[in-house]
């Protein structure tokens, strides 16, 4: 999707959603592009993560089984 920079600060930036109503949000100002500035249009992606999200499951069953069970 894409996004507008709306202001850069420290230590975060304001960024706006211009095709979902103007939404705004907050993201760690570390994380732009280096050669970003106020204005710019990025392009925001977010990915589930299956597998990763999967092994998270997985080690925190083993945790939760290695109390019950020990």
């Amino acid at each position: 999707m894409k996004a507008v920079i709306e202001r850069i600060g420290d230590p975060s930036a304001v960024l706006v959603l211009p095709d979902r109503d103007f939404l705004r949000f907050s993201i760690p100002s570390v994380l732009l592009p280096e050669e970003c500035s106020e204005g710019d249009i990025i392009t925001v992606s977010l990915d589930l993560d299956h597998e990763a999200t999967r092994e998270a499951h997985d080690r925190v069953a083993r945790l939760i089984a290695g109390l019950i069970d020990p």
